[in-house]
């Protein structure tokens, strides 16, 4: 009797963990997102002292643009793009939108989009 109460604890835990992967699984893909950083088209970008607004898309007709972050590093401003599986649970389409506003911009003389791993280059100060 002992051993049949251990098994069905056992088999609990082991369907509670697998219940649990899945449904991290579902919060990632559907509402938190991936950030990336390539397979982006550039639009428009246009800098000033004190905003900086970028439009474009991602390609990918699987993705659902969800949001961004940014930090500056030294003259560098770095933009991670977070895209989601596009779905009935995503609100954003492919084109993406960013508007920073209320930092001093003056000083930036390039643009990167980032992971967080590889940083790819989309504008550079005094360059179309």
């Amino acid at each position: 009797m002992k051993i049949i109460k251990i098994i069905k604890v056992i088999v609990i835990v082991i369907l509670i963990v697998i219940f649990s992967i899945i449904v991290s699984f579902f919060i990632k893909i559907f509402f938190i997102g991936d950030i990336i950083s390539d397979g982006l088209y550039v639009e428009n970008i246009t800098v000033s002292d004190n905003l900086v607004t970028i439009k474009g898309d991602s390609g990918g007709s699987a993705d659902a643009y969800k949001g961004f972050d940014y930090y500056i590093d030294g003259n560098s401003l770095y933009i991670k793009l977070r895209y989601v599986l596009a779905s009935r649970f995503s609100d954003g389409g492919m084109n993406f939108s960013v508007k920073i506003e209320d930092e001093d911009f003056s000083k930036i003389d390039k643009i990167y989009f980032t992971d967080g791993n590889d940083d790819n280059l989309i504008w550079i100060k005094g360059e179309s």
